[in-house]
């Protein structure tokens, strides 16, 4: 096929993919590089991390301006944010984030509130509470207690409400939430649902924003905004400036190289064209086959087809005058060829991973990297035409000494690198789930400290209670409540959270229902009651009609809670995780010792009822997926030696080119771990890259060309390379995030290594001396 058909070809195929890429949803979300779950609590955990009530929680806090102003800005922005129907619950600490269920609770307090007594409504019951009321009357919430009294005279509503509080609720100040100083107002807000994904996220995160700014009294305070759904948009805000701002810096320096290298403007456009063509066929690869693509995945990919810029690199550094590109190309081909068909083949085992996030990985990067070199092979050529080259590489010859010297040093570096991983033993590998996170160290830092000031820190303990509907889960948490009443006097925790705190199971208000007196006892009892205190029984004649009627109420059940701020302080502790399998959770504070507390609940556990480690089960976790990736990746590392010996043929072509790769990857993860950093998956991940790097230099400096003018451009095809990768990884290094930085490091170090020791210990070719060419 002539070259003008394969351009028009290739032009018709790329604006076909690039029209289907653009349509091809990216999922912001770490879902699809979460590991798999092994057991029961690990699903139960990963639910959580993905959908659960978590996930949808946003912690506020106001500060900066006048702490005597702060509290009404708290008081005014729930306002707001209550009447917001994207927030399920908005709570500061005050009974109005209650107020749209006070009724309910009214009308069923005697059935949820606990009774500790033996005969709460008996006469001498019932003159004990008539006398607290006396004494709360001369309190300064006596005109609110006058009008509760003839209704409620024996307390009933108020301990419900103090009941309704978080056990370890912060300090208040003016009436709301505020951290130990008083110098923030803290906030927690709740989205209704995650429905609309990221989307949903960011618009209620930005009507949080907007609903503040709005606030006539706001002056100089200073909204904070943390949890999953803030911290996820504040990420990608932050990652998508750092990303634009290196990525401009990045290419001004690689236009920079290229145009220093090949004084050709040209040829600077045309070899942007295979990475391009390899991200767009890449997309849409990944599009057709999992119908999306993670951004995740998205991101690794890019940097993974980072090794195709080199592809026309060594095309332009080979031109001759007088030669045509294809005529060069065929030359370079054998070579190139085979080390691309090594790098996809190493990339190829990821496709067949059991997790989507590393599947996907494989087809974008596969795909992306046979497109560009697909590109550079039959799409530059006739790009390029008859163009005749502007630069001369220098022919720079290195003296042996000074290769000697140099494989001395990097045989010192590789001895001390095995050593530094070697003393490291089994600490190699990062094994928290969090290190998954790109968040940044700033935003992990106000998480954990709105979080403190809160009181809700993310237990690490909990009771995880499992029946096939709610009302078996709520009775086998109402029979789990005596025994953390024991560990808690024994100092094994200092408090607890169960759904059965709010609402107890039908079986126990019915029997608090059975526990009512009848109309005409309660009257006689009250008129006991009351003798020798200023209170009139007829007083209470709505007390009266409120426990008859509540003898006969149906009891309240969880569907029945749905949409109300009851129903959502349950919905996190009480839930149904797949048809007849229902969870409740029972998150424990204060725990200090976790081993002496499993040790105490082993002595004794009850049906359904486990206690779980959620530190021990991330870990696992991690482990599980490591063991997974490392499999993965070793089935690609096989598959690219096995390619090598067959295009080498011969063992010392062979050694001379994993060797160098080997010693670089040993000398790139030694530096990681010097750096106080462990192995994590963005460090396998670019870990392939600098494999794939590696045996591009590799193969090159061993490439037998007796021509000191062609090993001249060899030299300066594969110095433009090393200074491309070491720029654009070495900017992105320093990055603010975390993973970011991780990629650029490990990259930019890797790459470095691999070229050192690919030129040390390539022999010094001469005419006289050959080897067989690939």
């Amino acid at each position: 096929m002539k070259p003008r058909a394969v351009t028009a070809l290739w032009a018709l195929l790329l604006a076909l993919a690039g029209l289907f890429a653009a349509r091809v949803h990216v999922d912001s979300s770490l879902n699809a590089f979460l590991p798999h779950a092994h057991s029961a609590d690990q699903r139960l955990l990963l639910d959580q991390l993905r959908s659960g009530p978590a996930a949808r929680l946003v912690l506020i806090g106001i500060r900066g301006a006048d702490t005597q102003a702060l509290p009404a800005l708290s008081h005014e922005l729930a306002a707001r944010l209550a009447a917001d129907k994207r927030f399920l619950r908005v709570a500061n600490g005050t009974a109005g984030a209650f107020r749209h269920s006070g009724e309910l609770l009214t009308r069923y307090r005697y059935l949820l509130a606990p009774e500790n007594r033996k005969h709460p409504y008996s006469a001498a019951a019932l003159h004990a509470d008539l006398q607290a009321r006396l004494g709360e009357l001369a309190s300064p919430a006596s005109a609110w207690l006058s009008r509760l009294l003839p209704r409620d005279p024996t307390g009933a509503l108020q301990t419900l409400a103090e009941r309704l509080q978080p056990e370890h609720a912060p300090r208040r100040c003016g009436g709301v939430w505020c951290d130990e100083q008083g110098k923030r107002m803290l906030l927690l807000a709740e989205l209704r649902d995650t429905g609309g994904g990221f989307a949903a996220q960011a618009q209620a995160i930005g009507a949080i924003r907007a609903d503040f700014a709005a606030l006539p009294h706001a002056g100089s305070a200073q909204l904070l905004l943390s949890g999953v759904p803030a911290i996820a948009v504040h990420t990608r805000d932050q990652i998508r400036r750092d990303a634009t701002l290196l990525s401009v810096l990045a290419s001004a320096l690689l236009i920079g190289l290229l145009l220093l290298s090949y004084r050709s403007g040209r040829l600077v456009l045309l070899s942007a064209l295979p990475l391009a063509s390899g991200i767009v066929f890449g997309i849409a690869a990944v599009g057709l086959v999992y119908g999306g693509i993670g951004g995740i995945t998205l991101a690794f990919g890019v940097t993974l087809l980072g090794v195709a810029v080199d592809y026309p690199v060594h095309l332009f550094s080979h031109l001759r005058s007088g030669e045509n590109a294809g005529t060069t190309l065929r030359r370079l081909w054998p070579t190139l060829r085979l080390g691309v068909l090594t790098t996809a083949l190493g990339y190829a085992a990821m496709i067949v991973a059991d997790f989507p996030g590393l599947a996907q990985l494989g087809v974008f990067a596969v795909t992306g990297l046979l497109a560009a070199a697909l590109t550079t092979r039959w799409v530059l050529p006739g790009l390029l035409g008859g163009y005749a080259p502007r630069f001369r590489p220098p022919r720079w010859q290195s003296p042996p000494r000074l290769r000697l010297v140099v494989r001395g040093l990097l045989l010192i570096v590789a001895t001390a690198a095995a050593a530094l991983v070697l003393r490291q033993g089994g600490h190699l590998w990062q094994d928290d789930l969090a290190a998954l996170s790109p968040v940044p160290e700033q935003a992990r830092a106000l998480d954990h400290s709105l979080r403190s000031a809160l009181g809700a820190p993310g237990p690490r303990m909990l009771f995880v209670v499992r029946g096939a509907n709610a009302q078996e889960v709520l009775q086998r948490s109402e029979a789990l409540r005596p025994r953390l009443l024991d560990a808690r006097r024994h100092a094994l925790l200092d408090g607890y959270d169960m759904a059965a705190r709010y609402l107890p199971s039908v079986r126990t208000q019915r029997e608090r229902q059975a526990a009512l007196p009848g109309a005409a006892e309660l009257r006689a009892a009250l008129a006991e009651a009351c003798q020798g205190l200023p209170f009139d029984p007829a007083t209470f004649a709505p007390f009266v009609r409120d426990v008859e009627k509540a003898s006969s109420l149906p009891p309240l059940r969880p569907a029945t809670l749905q949409d109300t701020a009851l129903g959502a302080r349950i919905a996190p502790l009480l839930f149904a995780q797949s048809p007849g399998q229902w969870v409740g959770l029972v998150p424990l504070a204060g725990v200090s010792d976790p081993a002496a507390l499993a040790h105490w609940y082993a002595k004794d556990p009850l049906p359904g009822t486990g206690l779980v480690d959620l530190k021990q089960q991330s870990n696992q976790l991690m482990a599980n997926f490591r063991s997974e990736a490392l499999q993965r990746f070793a089935w690609g590392a096989l598959a690219m030696l096995l390619l090598l010996v067959a295009g080498l043929r011969r063992l010392r072509p062979l050694l001379r080119v994993i060797v160098p790769v080997a010693l670089a990857l040993l000398v790139d993860v030694a530096v990681i771990l010097a750096g106080g950093s462990r192995l994590s998956l963005f460090h396998l991940v670019t870990l392939l890259l600098v494999a794939g790097v590696g045996v591009d230099y590799a193969l090159f400096f061993n490439r037998p060309e007796p021509d000191p003018a062609e090993r001249a451009r060899t030299a300066h095809a594969l110095g433009i390379c090393l200074l491309s990768t070491v720029t654009l990884f070495g900017i992105l290094a320093t990055s603010s995030i975390p993973v970011l930085r991780a990629i650029g490091l490990t990259a930019s170090v890797g790459a470095a290594s691999a070229f050192l020791f690919a030129w040390a210990l390539a022999p010094r070719l001469s005419a006289a001396r050959q080897e067989p060419r690939a």
